[in-house]
């Protein structure tokens, strides 16, 4: 289905690979957070991992753009952007889990 769309795969491997680190790293530091004892460090762990996938990604399209100028390959780069939307959702499910888990959160 991506080579009908002419999908750059190096696009898609590189981005797949930029969006699961970002995200696993954002996973570590919030599971660590539920695990404190001061309500405030998983607030500040939450933004905290919010600003280092904002920035991180948008750095890394923003190369991507610069080096490709206008042959950026469009259908790769929202492919990228749908696999960041699973992967949150995931990470998003396992920390609710990891919540319900917790006895007084």
């Amino acid at each position: 289905m991506l080579e009908n769309w002419d999908a750059d795969q190096g696009v898609l491997l590189v981005g797949n690979l930029i969006v699961f680190i970002t995200v696993f790293v954002s996973y570590q530091l919030l599971q660590k957070a539920i695990s404190s004892p001061n309500p405030q460090s998983f607030i500040r762990a939450m933004y905290g991992s919010f600003i280092i996938k904002f920035f991180l990604l948008a750095l890394a399209a923003f190369v991507y753009i610069m080096i490709t100028k206008k042959e950026v390959n469009k259908p790769a780069l929202f492919t990228c952007v749908g696999i960041y939307f699973i992967y949150t959702f995931i990470e998003i499910a396992a920390l609710m889990k990891l919540l319900k888990e917790k006895k007084n959160a």
